[in-house]
Parts: C-alpha cells; sequence; structure tokens
C-alpha cells in the first residue's frame, strides 16, 4: 500500500453551512473550502484549524444535494454522524490492485473523481469492520 497520511474524517450532515458556522464559532476553526460534487450527489465543506500547515487532516461536511443522494439514504438511517475515514495514498491504482488481490471487497473498481481535483476509491465498509475508508489521491500530486 502507498498511504502517505490521513487526509479527513468525513461526518454527514443535513446542513453543511449550519454545521460549519457551529464549529467555526465554537471551536474557531476555519472553512477551507466548499465544493459540489453532483456526479456524487454531495456538497463538501472543508474545515480545518486555522493556521495550520498543508498536510493536517481535515474534516469534511457531506451535505446531500438531493434526495436520492446516498449521503441522504445515510442520514435516513444514522442521523449527523461520521461517515468514512480517508487516507491520502500516492497510487491509488496500485493499491486498488492489492486490496483486489487480497479478496477485499471494493465499492469503487476504480478511481472516480473527488473533489480538489482528486481520484477517489471506496472499499467495503465489511473489509475494515463496518467503517468505511476511502482512499485519495490527489491528481497534480505524485
Amino acid at each position: 500500500m502507498h498511504i502517505k497520511r490521513i487526509d479527513h474524517i468525513a461526518i454527514a450532515v443535513q446542513e453543511g453551512q449550519n454545521t460549519t458556522e457551529l464549529w467555526k464559532n465554537i471551536l474557531g476553526l476555519e472553512l477551507e473550502g466548499m465544493e459540489e460534487l453532483k456526479d456524487n450527489g454531495v456538497k463538501v465543506f472543508m474545515i480545518g484549524i486555522k493556521g495550520s500547515s498543508e498536510g493536517v487532516p481535515c474534516i469534511e461536511f457531506l451535505e446531500p444535494l438531493h434526495d436520492t443522494s446516498p449521503i441522504s439514504n445515510y442520514l435516513k438511517n444514522k442521523g449527523n454522524s461520521i461517515h468514512h475515514i480517508c487516507f491520502e495514498t500516492s497510487d491509488i491504482e496500485k493499491d486498488l490492485e492489492e486490496l483486489k488481490s487480497k479478496s477485499i471487497k471494493l465499492i469503487d473498481e476504480k478511481p472516480r473523481h473527488g473533489a480538489h481535483g482528486s481520484l477517489i476509491a471506496f472499499v467495503n465498509p465489511k473489509a475494515f469492520g463496518g467503517i468505511l475508508v476511502e482512499l485519495k489521491q490527489f491528481e497534480n500530486k505524485s
């Protein structure tokens, strides 16, 4: 595996903007960016620690864009809660092949586009004891 670091922890929420403001006001965190991923049916709010250096993990709030979004279904079942943990990798293709060779079931057999010009892939939660894991590779980084 080519894991470099924890990239983020994602939390599914009904109201991304309100939740972001709450965390900013209480913890002093700052909004690092917001992006709509229409293909994934989600609006992503990235928050982090003010003045932190690049490479420090952030929190992502995932808000559904519509009622048929996977996040919408998740929220109906579990409410606002931690959705997944994401690991940055330097070679997502090789990591997916390695997981397949270990008979690990994948949600994404091939990487797809994610936030910030990245490639992402999810591993079936059963592989990690019920925890959803995302792999992420920035397209412009090695």
